[in-house]
């Protein structure tokens, strides 16, 4: 018996001992306050118990038989949170020394400041201070009953304020000084309150809420010229003031800065029938989304597209459970909805094409196999006057995880699902495209066309634009540059240093096969202006010089030249008449010569931009080696696929062509004297040697602002180019 009791009596202890937990202005340690610093002891309840139990994971019941019938494919997933949001448990105990068992009662009535402070810090704590010469003022103090020892620095501190003045403890000297000169008193930032020090720095971290939301709770709590600032990057307030302002600060934070996460609570609700963006749209509409609305903002909405649910936070459990009803009636689709039309309208892409892989994307079988066919739906109830255009599966790869039979959609059947691999589980469907007005047909429910309008909308986006500049020169091989363009590079220009820097060592100039025999990679636009120099010296001939937009991986084609009648074939016929008059009928058909340019740009995801190029180089002749009065065309094809950054210059070049040109040279008039012009005069015939060279610039234009800026640019440069030349 005596054991029980023992062990009854030490349990009873242990509870009480535990009950007795206090709260350190610095810490949340429970260590036993020491002399000179504050405890604040915290009252702890019973019942706050439940407020502090953890956030729990739990399905939520539908509110009605009605809802669970008409959603059974709705998953909820609800996590409740504790719905605790300040720190209740916060309390400030009665100093352990109480005012009853004090042993000073203060009467001052109308006495200078000067006299109180001797009369607290000198005559009963005998403490060293020291008084600005600016403290001035008559203090009325009446303390009804005795206050302890520890009461006396924070009376007085309180009093100075009256007088705008403050209490500073430095190096064993309290100092008295207007509260201006505070912070320059020597004071060093401390990150704990200690008792009976005066006037005090803290530096106060955070542990959950964001320092500058706490600072919006503290502002309208500060006294006057209070110093209150914030580190965002520490996530700390740095706050000043006497011993009892900074109490009530600390205090003010520990009720604010806890887990705000941990009071939400959360649901994930996956749609069985609708799209969530639509679901969200409609459960803003009906509880709102801002602090006019009937849930007065304690309702968000988010959509999760990946997984087709809506995420509802809120401060309360009990909205989730009301939020959940609401899901449930709109996650619905409409009664009696079967098969349907559907138009999307295509905004950037072509609809063909996009019809197209459409089809590729979800192939239409029954359970057997087959396609299912309708002759009464063999023509589609589209626009009148607008020819639908049928889309078959052509030979493209189809996607893994899908069947690669062909099949061609050519009427309409039952509703059936199909079985399918992956999340592209949907019924039967049927795509048209609409080529005049750029639109998709769509025949499908309610449900498999939101669907497909994600896939959709996924394909059609706007398309990258790529701006490509180039020039096309032909430099004449003569003086330094007789050995050609690329020795001249290595040699002439290889480190270069101008406006910018062209390094040429290994690897710099490299060989393009097939195509042109070797390609300079520029970022500093270096050679564009070692061109436009050859230009100006007459050592290069600038061809053409065009720039154009096309779209990614389509076709930009590039001519400068002239077209050339050639004779192709030929034909005599006697006349008729008895005459020997013989009727002869040329063929002719137009070649074009010069240059053709045709560039395919195609950009990757980390902006290198692949440039299919394909250059012909035709050159007229005389034809020396038959008598055909036609000329003789030299082509010349290159093919080649080259990588350039966006904004980079690509040079290619290589191609060298020789060809004779004579030239004379005389006295005016008497060189061409019959017979002894010569005498009077010369000719030469001399061998001439150009290389092509071809300069392409492209750029990615990735919005439209960039390529409203580009055309802005070019507009300038038009507008230069006709102040430069005005009119007559």
């Amino acid at each position: 018996m005596k054991s029980i009791v023992h062990s009854a009596i030490i349990i009873l202890l242990a509870c009480s001992i535990g009950s007795c937990s206090r709260f350190l202005a610095d810490d949340e340690s429970e260590a036993p306050a020491t002399d000179g610093q504050v405890t604040m002891a915290m009252v702890t309840k019973d019942s706050q118990a439940d407020a502090k139990t953890p956030a729990t994971h739990q399905p939520m019941p539908t509110a009605s038989n009605e809802n669970q019938a008409t959603s059974r494919g709705l998953q909820a997933d609800v996590f409740v949170g504790t719905g605790q949001f300040i720190d209740r448990t916060v309390r400030l105990l009665p100093n352990a020394a109480k005012e009853s068992d004090g042993s000073y009662t203060l009467n001052f009535q109308g006495t200078e400041i000067h006299e109180v402070v001797r009369t607290i810090l000198g005559e009963i704590l005998h403490a060293a201070y020291a008084i600005d010469d600016n403290v001035k003022g008559l203090v009325n103090l009446q303390t009804s009953d005795p206050i302890s020892a520890d009461s006396l620095i924070p009376t007085l501190e309180a009093l100075l304020r009256m007088k705008g003045a403050v209490l500073v403890q430095s190096g064993g000297l309290y100092k008295i000084v207007p509260e201006g000169q505070a912070l320059s008193a020597a004071i060093s930032p401390q990150t704990r309150l200690i008792r009976d020090k005066g006037f005090q720095i803290l530096a106060v971290p955070l542990r959950y809420l964001a320092a500058e939301e706490m600072e919006k709770i503290l502002r309208p709590l500060q006294q006057s010229k209070n110093t209150l600032q914030v580190d965002r990057n520490r996530n700390l307030l740095i706050m000043s003031g006497t011993q009892d302002e900074l109490e009530s600060m600390l205090r003010t934070v520990k009720v604010f800065d806890i887990n705000q996460l941990s009071g939400m609570s959360v649901g994930l609700f996956k749609l069985a029938s609708v799209d969530a963006g639509a679901v969200v749209d409609e459960l803003e509409e009906i509880f709102g989304g801002d602090s006019n609305s009937v849930a007065g903002g304690m309702l968000k909405f988010t959509q999760i597209e990946r997984l087709n649910s809506v995420l509802v936070l809120t401060p309360q459990p009990e909205y989730l459970e009301e939020v959940q009803t609401w899901i449930t009636r709109l996650d619905q689709t409409e009664e009696g909805s079967g098969i349907g039309l559907h138009v999307y309208f295509v905004q950037n892409g072509q609809a063909s094409r996009i019809a197209e892989l459409l089809e590729q994307l979800f192939p239409n079988q029954d359970t057997t196999g087959t396609t299912p066919t309708s002759s009464r739906n063999q023509t589609s109830g589209v626009a009148p006057g607008t020819k639908p255009a049928i889309i078959q599966s052509r030979s493209l790869t189809n996607p893994a995880g899908f069947p690669a039979e062909k099949n061609t959609i050519t009427g309409s059947a039952a509703p059936g699902k199909v079985q399918q691999d992956g999340e592209l589980n949907v019924g039967y469907v049927k795509f048209i495209a609409d080529e005049d007005n750029n639109a998709i047909v769509i025949k499908a429910s309610l449900t498999d066309y939101a669907k497909v309008e994600k896939v959709i909308q996924k394909l059609d986006i706007l398309p990258l634009q790529v701006l490509i500049e180039t020039t096309i020169a032909d430099v004449t091989l003569s003086d330094e540059l007789s050995l050609g363009v690329e020795w001249f590079f290595k040699n002439e220009l290889s480190n270069y240093s101008g406006k910018g820097l062209l390094d040429l060592g290994a690897g710099g100039i490299g060989p393009v096969v097939p195509g042109f025999s070797y390609s300079i990679v520029d970022s500093s636009d270096i050679l564009r202006g070692v061109l436009n120099t050859l230009a100006s010296e007459s050592k290069a001939t600038i061809i053409s010089s065009p720039s154009l937009m096309v779209l990614d991986n389509h076709t930009a084609e590039i001519r400068v030249g002239d077209q050339v009648p050639v004779r192709t074939s030929e034909a005599s016929s006697i006349a008729q008449s008895g005459d020997n008059n013989t009727i002869i009928a040329s063929t002719i058909q137009y070649r074009d010569t010069g240059v053709i340019l045709t560039v395919t740009p195609r950009v990757n995801i980390s902006g290198m931009v692949i440039l299919e190029i394909t250059q012909d180089v035709n050159d007229v002749a005389q034809t020396t080696t038959s008598g055909i009065d036609s000329p003789t065309i030299n082509q010349r094809r290159i093919q080649t696929t080259v990588a350039v950054n966006s904004g980079d210059s690509i040079a290619l070049g290589g191609l060298i062509r020789e060809g004779t040109a004579d030239s004379s040279s005389g006295i005016p008039g008497l060189r061409n004297l019959p017979g002894i012009g010569w005498l009077f005069g010369s000719e030469t015939t001399r061998k001439a040697r150009t290389e092509a060279l071809i300069l392409i610039t492209p750029t990615v234009v990735g919005d439209r602002n960039k390529a409203r800026s580009i055309t802005e640019e070019y507009r300038d440069r038009m507008k230069n180019l006709s102040d430069f030349f005005p009119a007559e």
